[in-house]
């Protein structure tokens, strides 16, 4: 899961609690990253917590800074993509995403490791803003 934000850190918790094997989650923001590895999110989830914690202690979730260490077949990119005043989603989070995972992929490729998919999830609706009223 590349960002743990909302989206991302809601869905590795809940994919962990489901029985996934070899979750992790990638998050680059280093106030973010102290948080989720003291067991506490950074935001406000009802029974989110001790769910993050008994996995975490489980190692049924794994938290780095650190795309290129993630052996991954399936890559969810979960950054955000807020939408400006018109209505349009900012996809400069995606991108640099995107980018980052262009290297582990190169790499997989490369050891033939040809199955890997990678899939966005967003947690805003495409023209949410102004400009759709």
């Amino acid at each position: 899961m590349v960002g743990l934000g909302y989206a991302g850190l809601t869905l590795a918790v809940t994919l962990a609690d489901a029985g996934a094997r070899g979750v992790v989650g990638v998050e680059t923001s280093r106030s973010v990253l102290a948080s989720l590895e003291r067991g506490e999110a950074h935001f406000h989830e009802v029974g989110l917590n001790p769910l993050l914690q008994y996995h975490l202690r489980r190692e049924q979730l794994k938290i780095t800074s650190d795309v290129d260490s993630v052996d991954a077949d399936v890559f969810i990119i979960a950054v955000g993509t807020p939408v400006n005043e018109v209505g349009e989603a900012q996809l400069d989070e995606l991108r640099g995403a995107t980018c980052s995972l262009r290297s582990r992929l190169s790499a997989r490729w490369k050891e033939r490791r040809w199955k890997s998919s990678v899939a966005c999830r967003r947690s805003s609706a495409a023209m949410t803003g102004p400009a759709s009223r």
